[in-house]
């Protein structure tokens, strides 16, 4: 049986992290977060928070389902 999440973003129910109409504006917050890294290597996620429109959840989801780690 097929895993259920709800999308980090909407909340639906799905079979990925992020439903279908939620993906393009997922690979953008990745996009945002990626050149804010790039810039800042050593931001916290606080940082990152404050400092772009991405929100807190889709931070911590996108480090939970694994597309980025999180630096000690």
């Amino acid at each position: 049986m097929r895993q259920q999440y709800n999308c980090i973003i909407c909340g639906h129910v799905t079979g990925q992290p992020f439903c279908q109409g939620c993906m393009i504006r997922a690979k953008q917050y990745y996009d945002t977060i990626s050149e804010f890294i790039k810039a800042n290597p050593n931001a916290t996620v606080m940082e990152i928070y404050n400092s772009t429109s991405v929100p807190l959840s889709v931070i911590k989801g996108i480090i939970q389902i694994g597309w980025m780690e999180q630096s000690s």
